[in-house]
């Protein structure tokens, strides 16, 4: 059984249980006696689902994973955002309550929260993403014709004979300087070419299906600096998203400009770096733990050096004492991969802060997308505090 049926039924309270599986497994909810025991009340439910039907089985999951995804703190903060009784959200016990809560009761924000979380996952994600500028201060325009204009757009551009559906919302996000910036947001779901699966057709026997499955891609746009974020998989399209949107949402006949891509400068991890650290993130220690090197020739050649988790010395050190006159940070070899491990005072009462790992890649790979934003927005303050990081 699925690992996120599991933690669900762990995690949530009984009573939340019962509203949930009333709405997602009504038969299972009728033959379940909730006051009995707490620890038998929840194994009894791990065995009901795991004897489900096929049919209520598939019901279980396609929510429940659902609510799984979303009961990270990404999930959360997303969640947030989109739903409108923000009250009652916030006072229930635990993500994956209120997660449920979301799913059950505000369907269509939650349904917005998932996109928010595919626009803002996908941000360091370069096989999907594009950022284009424009001059700032540009407003969408929101009619019915402004959006058919734009939707008819879509679809030349992924198959005449496809469908595109587009949903428009209002969103917020928290820069690196904790201001909070005004985001118009389109999720863009379109048909695919058609894929063939078999199935057992009536009579049992196997038939060929052809189904068009739906994809989704995303624009984000900021007024206030003229940033417009395009995520989609089909990177030939991007561009030409974002032209489509500055001619019949913007009203505009400026082109739009790819934004520079940034660069990491790792070369710099090669020697004792100085990590300069803000008072107010109550930073302990930052440690690089890992680099792998490569012949400045050209060749494949690389050494990798990753200290243990209990190692005192800094890599620097240990790669003098271990390799002498060998030491590969000093032998002409460029940095193609670090990581950096951030620790964090712990807070009061507690013996542990936590722990954060930051890996960087040359030339533009990082790990930044997927983290809460208060803790991308530090790190993106740090690459560049660091000068870890350039635009090309």
């Amino acid at each position: 059984m699925s690992a996120a049926v599991h933690r669900f039924i762990r995690f949530v309270p009984v009573q939340n249980l019962q509203d949930s599986f009333v709405a997602y497994a009504p038969q299972i909810a009728a033959n379940t006696d909730w006051k009995q025991d707490d620890k038998k009340l929840r194994r009894s439910l791990i065995k009901s689902v795991e004897s489900a039907t096929d049919k209520e089985l598939a019901t279980i999951l396609a929510n429940i994973e659902r609510i799984d995804e979303m009961s990270d703190e990404i999930g959360q903060a997303a969640l947030l955002s989109a739903i409108s009784n923000k009250t009652l959200f916030s006072s229930l016990p635990d993500p994956h309550t209120r997660a449920d809560w979301a799913l059950r009761h505000e369907p269509d924000a939650f349904f917005r929260a998932e996109s928010i979380c595919y626009a803002d996952g996908g941000r360091d994600n370069r096989r999907i993403y594009s950022g284009f500028h424009i001059k700032p201060g540009l407003k969408p325009n929101t009619d019915e014709v402004s959006t058919f204009a734009f939707e008819d757009a879509i679809s030349k551009l992924v198959g005449n004979d496809r469908k595109v559906k587009l949903d428009r919302f209002e969103r917020e996000r928290t820069d690196a300087k904790g201001i909070k910036i005004s985001l118009c947001h389109y999720t863009i779901y379109y048909e695919t070419l058609p894929q063939t699966t078999k199935v057992f057709n009536e009579a049992d026997n196997i038939e060929p299906v052809a189904i068009k499955p739906a994809r989704e891609a995303a624009l984000v746009f900021d007024s206030s600096s003229g940033l417009i974020e395009v995520l989609c998989d089909i990177k030939e399209i991007r561009v030409e998203i974002a032209r489509a949107f500055v001619s019949c949402i913007l009203k505009s006949e400026d082109e739009a400009e790819s934004v520079a891509l940034r660069e990491y400068d790792l070369d710099r991890l090669l020697r004792p770096h100085a990590f300069s650290r803000d008072p107010e993130d109550c930073l302990a220690s930052v440690k690089v733990d890992l680099l792998r090197m490569r012949d400045i020739e050209g060749k494949n050649n690389r050494i990798q050096v990753s200290l243990a988790s209990d190692e005192t010395r800094s890599l620097y050190d240990y790669c003098r004492d271990r390799f002498g006159s060998y030491d590969p940070t000093r032998n002409g070899s460029y940095a193609s991969m670090a990581s950096i491990t951030i620790r964090k005072q712990p807070p009061q009462g507690r013996k542990r802060g936590k722990t954060i790992h930051l890996k960087l890649t040359y030339p533009n790979g990082c790990d930044l997308s997927g983290r809460p934003e208060s803790e991308r927005n530090m790190l993106e303050k740090y690459l560049a505090k660091w000068e870890l990081v350039r635009a090309v």
